[in-house]
């Protein structure tokens, strides 16, 4: 069974309920990962909570270095899904699990995809264990395609969880708060205006430079391909392969434009992005999109991150200025890329002593120690406002009730392979368009709630 738009906590004590009034509780026991720590410890908690007990009889979780386990039977526990690998290790078939939920399974990772492979092998042995996966979006018909036994017509079924009823969410992008955009924003401070038309300008430099080297690589790519078809046929001599190395450059833009030979490279993201440049020269007033971008130097290029982190910081003071002078207490949740510049905004957010008592700041990563990652979900005191400085862990792995507002740098750090280093490094890349989306979607749920973001 396959739920969309579904629910973990809610889906689990649902299944747990059931059997238990059905007199079977003695016969269930649900593991459900999480991709992340603080996820199933959080949920455990809450979880817990709302059945009015302690962790550790009907609910509990097992991380790394960490685990509050439940009694035997008539559980739910909560793990990462490297715990559950390790336990299919000692125990292949999963002998004591009545159902394993997989949460958030479209965050595929080498760990899960490996888990929905053991998995489906297992469900040949023990047809009677129940398989859930969960995902807010998730294209179920592909995993249910997957799961489908091959030798029965029966679909794996798929399941949709409505959620509840969604508010209005106001989106305020980059190009708003530098008063090039079609929305006005009001009282916006002059440092934070500032830093926006700076952080704005820098990124259409890099956007013309990124175009300018994708119908490089669309070139070169073209002239490789034009060779080895005259290769192939026989036609390309040494001295026409030498001429052509020689000239290249003066008939690179005539290749592109008269060659009836599509380059495997002109692709998507070469018309992308000059829809994107063409669009913003529209923005600025300008008509002449195809003038060379000047080279950016190391130096603007940690700018932009160094006045992205600070743009996030002051706005998000701002954000919560305007949330305390409304008598309103909450949550301020800004997403970063990583922990240098989590701490980066610390430092900038604590300069002023002034409002020192009354917004506190809390970092939430995966390398904070656990006492204080907890410290997120207190509710902020009447007169106060918390501003959460997280990564994307904070994006659909943990629930924070009282969050007034998100502000999202649109920013991750992820591991890409580089193919002239032939190794994996981790790097700083703009969000998905899916992610952001999420967000929108998750936050949507929240009364109060308003996306504000950089990018």
């Amino acid at each position: 069974m396959i739920t969309t738009q579904g629910k973990s906590t809610q889906c689990s004590q649902y299944i747990l309920e059931d059997a238990i009034n059905n007199n079977k509780g003695s016969d269930t026991r649900i593991v459900v990962t999480q991709p992340r720590r603080i996820a199933a410890i959080s949920v455990a908690e809450r979880i817990a909570n709302e059945r009015d007990e302690d962790v550790g009889k009907s609910v509990g979780y097992a991380v790394r270095f960490n685990k509050k386990a439940p009694r035997d039977s008539g559980s739910i526990e909560f793990v990462t899904t490297g715990i559950l690998l390790r336990r299919l290790i000692n125990d292949p078939s999963l002998s004591d699990i009545s159902h394993v939920m997989i949460d958030e399974v479209h965050e595929r990772d080498i760990d899960t995809d490996f888990l929905l492979v053991l998995l489906r092998d297992l469900l040949k042995k023990r047809p009677e264990l129940r398989v859930i996966l969960m995902s807010a979006t998730l294209d179920a018909e592909s995993f249910g395609e997957y799961f489908s036994n091959e030798d029965d017509s029966a679909s794996v079924p798929v399941m949709s969880v409505p959620t509840k009823p969604r508010h209005p969410v106001e989106v305020i992008q980059l190009e708003d708060m530098a008063g090039d955009g079609k929305v006005l924003v009001d009282d916006i401070p002059a440092d934070v205006q500032g830093l926006a038309q700076s952080l704005l300008r820098l990124q259409d430099l890099q956007l013309q430079l990124d175009l300018e080297e994708a119908v490089a690589e669309d070139a070169a790519a073209l002239r490789i391909q034009t060779r080895s078809l005259a290769e192939d046929e026989g036609n390309m001599s040494n001295d026409e392969d030498d001429t052509d190395s020689s000239d290249s450059d003066s008939d690179s833009s005539d290749d592109e434009e008269g060659s009836s030979i599509q380059s495997p490279s002109s692709t998507k993201r070469l018309k992308a992005l000059r829809r994107a440049v063409a669009m913003r020269s529209k923005a600025r007033g300008q008509t002449n999109t195809t003038a060379p971008a000047a080279k950016l130097q190391m130096s603007e290029k940690k700018e932009i991150g160094e006045l992205t982190t600070r743009l996030v910081a002051k706005l998000a003071e701002y954000v919560a200025k305007v949330e305390l002078d409304a008598g309103r207490k909450g949550s301020v949740l800004c997403f970063f890329p990583g922990l240098d510049e989590i701490k980066e905004a610390m430092s900038i957010l604590e300069e002023n002593l002034s409002l020192k008592k009354k917004i506190k700041v809390l970092p939430l990563h995966s390398t904070i120690p656990q006492q204080d990652q907890q410290k997120v979900f207190i509710p902020a005191d009447y007169g106060a406002v918390k501003v959460i400085l997280a990564t994307n862990i904070a994006e659909s792995s943990v629930t924070i009730d009282d969050v007034l507002a998100v502000v999202d740098s649109g920013l991750v750090r992820e591991l890409n392979w580089d193919a002239e280093k032939s190794m994996s490094t981790m790097v700083t890349v703009p969000t998905s368009k899916a992610s952001s989306t999420q967000v929108s979607y998750i936050w949507s749920e929240r009364k109060y709630s308003g996306i504000h973001t950089s990018q």
